[in-house]
Parts: C-alpha cells; sequence; structure tokens
C-alpha cells in the first residue's frame, strides 16, 4: 500500500493503474492519497495489548509450553501409578 501511494503522489501511476499494479483496493488507495485516511493508518481493530504486553504474554505461553513438554513424561508416569491399578491385576482380572 505504501508503494501505491507513494507511486500516485509522486505522480508515477494513476490512482487505478497504482491499485492494479500493487494489487491493494482502488478505494482505500483514493482514501488514504486524497487525505481522507492518513496513509499509515492501518486497517482493523486497534490493538488490545501493547506490543510490550504482547511479548510479555507469548513469553510466558511459551515457557509454560516448554515446562509442559519437559515434565509431560513424568506426570504421565506419576499419573498412570497413582490412578491405574497394577499390571498383574489388570492381567489376573481380565
Amino acid at each position: 500500500m505504501d508503494k501505491a501511494c507513494e507511486a500516485v503522489l509522486s505522480h508515477k501511476l494513476s490512482a487505478r493503474l497504482a491499485a492494479e499494479e500493487y494489487g491493494v483496493p482502488r478505494s482505500t488507495l483514493n482514501d488514504k492519497v486524497s487525505g481522507k485516511v492518513p496513509v499509515q493508518a492501518k486497517s482493523g481493530r486497534k490493538a488490545y495489548l501493547t506490543d510490550e504486553e504482547e511479548d510479555r504474554l507469548v513469553g510466558f505461553w511459551l515457557g509454560a509450553h516448554q515446562w509442559v513438554m519437559q515434565n509431560h513424561a513424568e506426570m504421565c508416569l506419576q499419573l498412570h501409578s497413582r490412578f491405574s491399578m497394577p499390571a498383574t491385576l489388570i492381567v489376573m482380572c481380565s
């Protein structure tokens, strides 16, 4: 979008041709070059978290995932030994 705006504002291309060449919506390009919408404005919702908050949250979940992966086998064995019958009883009951 930035390159398309630059091409139109520098009078190298018309908005129609710039939209086609750069694969951007013509109406959005027109809004930006006319000043209706700031050129650097992003579309969509505003971010709920700041970049710093998002980085901290991602770091937390990656750390949690790493911990689970490291401890998964041990936890499964502990749960299995705690909540299941010994193999000899299972064979005898079959």
